[in-house]
This record gives structure tokens, C-alpha cells and sequence, in this order.
């Protein structure tokens, strides 16, 4: 069966329709969205001995292997290099496992929804709510390092709800670019896991921005998952409050990836079911 996509013909009337009857069909299924985030949380830790502990225990672990990896090397460089560390790992985290998940279970969901209909996007909300309730989980392992390392958490951390949000939609555009490409082109999955090795080593996870070049930090400063994690990292770990020149940079970064995503997504999910 030939995998090649028909030319884009773009009928703004037809794909407003086609888009408001995808998002009432959400919310029809909120429920069963629920449910099956709820299912994807339990069904990972189903057969452990320590069951949701993991979710905790994973960016520790993480955490303290690379720690000892570059601690001899930027441990003098940076202060509290755990906090600095654990901070980048769980949104970096939340953004590789979710959009990896959304390409995954939409691929699982694309046979499902042949015999029994669903709305095509549930599969891609449901991962990246999964990866969403595991950052939450995750984030506790955070406040454990800070308070365990005596580092000083302002008031105002409780704004950063503001940038999670930002996120999750970041996520989720970039889920509706992904998922249905990786429907007809097996290699995205590969070709984006590549991609991200890339990408890790350009969002200073584990490194300071500050030993680079000028010329590179504003290469790094041009990645918007480095963005998120300087945001995260400002009250967290240098007790400043969010910087709005990052916040507003991040946001349209996250509008444009979703508006795209919505429109490849509406695009490509005709060709799929034809293709079922």
C-alpha cells in the first residue's frame, strides 16, 4: 500500500469544522482520557516491588550517576550542582517522554481506531498527560534535593505553574507533528530520537552555559527546551523570579508549534483512516 500523501489543498471552512468536532469529541471523552492516563501510570509500575516510588527513584538515580560523572569537573563551577542537575532532568524529561510517547501510542491507537472509533488526538492527549501527572511525581524528587541541600525556595517558585503550562502545550503541538509523520514514515521515530541526543547536549543540562563561547551560548539560547530549563532553574536554583524575556520567548514557540500541529494533525488524519 503506498505510503505517499496526497497534495495539501487548505479549506480554512473544512478544517474549522473538522477541528471544532475533534475538540468537542474530547471533551465527550474527557472521562476515558482520564482512564486511560490513569491506566498508563499504574500499568508502568504494575509489576514492581516499589510500584510509583519509581517515578521518584528514576531522576534521583539519574541524577546521581551523572553527578558523579561530572562532579569532579563542575562541581567547583557550580554550586549545589544537584539541584542544578535534577532541576534540567525533569523537564527535560517531561518534554522527551511525552513527545516520544505521543509517536508510540499513536501508532498503537492508529490499529485500535479501525475496529472501534475514537477521536484520532486522544492518544497524543493521553501521552502527554501521562508525561505531565509523571513531572508532577517527579518534581517532589526536586523539592526532596532542595531541601535536603539547604537551598533557599522563594515564595514565588509557585508562579512557575505558569511555564508547565507553556510546556505541556509545547509538548503537545509538537505530539500532533510527530504522531501522525511517524504514521506514515517509520524512521521519524528514529530520525527524532537522533535529534535528541543532539538536543540534550545544547539545553546545558549538565553543563553551564557560561563556559561556552559567545558565539555558541547564542546558539544554545536560540533552543527553546534550554529556555524552559533556565526558567525552571531561576527560582529554583538562583532564587530569582522567572525571566519574562524567556517566558515570552517559550510562549511563542510553543503557539507556533501548536498551531502547526494542528494543522498537520487535521491534515494527515484523513489519510490515515483511509489508510486503516
Amino acid at each position: 500500500m503506498s505510503n505517499q500523501i496526497s497534495p495539501i489543498y487548505f479549506d480554512s471552512a473544512v478544517k474549522q469544522k473538522r477541528l471544532l468536532r475533534e475538540l468537542k469529541e474530547l471533551v465527550q471523552y474527557k472521562d476515558l482520557i482520564v482512564q486511560m492516563t490513569i491506566r498508563n501510570i499504574t500499568v508502568r509500575y504494575k509489576r514492581s516491588l516499589l510500584g510509583v516510588i519509581w517515578t521518584l527513584l528514576e531522576p534521583l538515580m539519574a541524577m546521581l550517576v551523572m553527578a558523579m560523572v561530572f562532579s569532579y569537573i563542575l562541581q567547583r563551577a557550580i554550586p549545589n550542582f544537584a539541584v542544578y542537575l535534577l532541576t534540567a532532568l525533569v523537564v527535560w524529561g517531561y518534554f522527551q517522554s511525552s513527545t516520544n510517547s505521543a509517536m508510540r501510542d499513536f501508532s498503537t491507537g492508529e490499529r485500535l481506531v479501525s475496529r472501534v472509533y475514537l477521536p484520532q488526538s486522544i492518544f497524543i492527549i493521553v501521552a502527554i498527560a501521562t508525561g505531565l501527572v509523571n513531572f508532577l511525581l517527579e518534581f517532589i524528587a526536586v523539592l526532596v534535593i532542595v531541601f535536603i541541600t539547604g537551598v533557599s525556595l522563594p515564595l514565588y517558585s509557585v508562579t512557575l505553574i505558569l511555564p508547565l503550562i507553556i510546556l505541556t502545550i509545547f509538548n503537545l503541538g509538537l505530539g500532533l507533528i510527530l504522531a501522525p509523520l511517524s504514521a506514515f514514515y517509520s524512521d521519524i521515530s528514529n530520525v527524532y530520537n537522533i535529534l535528541l541526543r543532539l538536543l540534550m547536549y545544547l539545553s546545558a543540562i549538565f553543563y553551564s552555559i557560561d563556559i561556552m563561547p559567545d558565539w555558541l551560548q547564542k546558539i544554545v539560547s536560540l533552543n527553546p527546551v534550554y529556555q524552559f530549563i533556565h526558567i525552571f532553574r531561576s527560582p529554583i536554583y538562583y532564587s530569582v523570579p522567572i525571566p519574562l524575556d524567556a517566558l515570552g520567548y517559550v510562549s511563542l514557540w510553543a503557539l507556533g508549534v501548536l498551531v502547526l500541529g494542528v494543522i498537520i494533525f487535521m491534515r494527515l488524519s484523513d489519510d490515515i483512516i483511509s489508510r486503516s
